[in-house]
């Protein structure tokens, strides 16, 4: 069976309440769109109640994004796994814009949140916690072309970061 979710950000998606949704989608209005994979898993598309919490996440999307790359930016200063994850496709992708816009933030030349501007939305991924509640993850890359490697991070359905950022390939 099909249902419908209409959202002012991304249109109309008809989503397979057996198999859920997977594709490419255009966020946003004429002035600026994010091209992202997204992904309702195939539980929250056979609940209406869960399902029906997708469209206002994705017409909330720019927040999203933003809360997604605070969280990220305030990692990257406080934590490792950021630093880990540039470094990692700095040194062993050799990718030198991303070396080099970490040497720039390590040197206290650039803000976190300009390098973590340099990741690129990837996916928005819908699924259920282990209570049945809704729960979505952003992930973030590097550069696609050239890894599979992601950051995920992960909110409630209240779009509340949860507190976890899980480096996923």
């Amino acid at each position: 069976m099909e249902r419908e979710i209409v959202t002012a950000q991304a249109g109309k998606l008809s989503v397979d309440t057996r198999a859920g949704f997977c594709g490419d989608v255009v966020i946003g209005d004429k002035d600026a769109t994010t091209t992202l994979r997204l992904n309702i898993f195939s539980a929250v598309a056979a609940n209406e109640n869960l399902l029906t919490g997708v469209a206002p996440v994705l017409d909330a999307f720019p927040s999203v994004e933003t809360a997604a790359r605070a969280a990220l930016a305030d990692e990257l200063r406080t934590g490792s796994r950021v630093r880990e994850f540039i470094e990692f496709h700095a040194e062993e992708l050799g990718l030198p814009f991303i070396g080099e816009t970490l040497a720039a933030f390590t040197a206290g030349a650039m803000p976190a949140d300009a390098l973590v501007a340099a990741l690129a939305v990837e996916s928005l991924v819908f699924h259920v916690t282990d209570e049945g509640q809704l729960a979505y993850w952003v992930d973030f890359a590097v550069d696609a072309n050239h890894s599979d490697e992601v950051l995920a991070v992960r909110f409630d359905a209240d779009s509340v970061f949860t507190g976890a950022i899980d480096w996923e390939s």
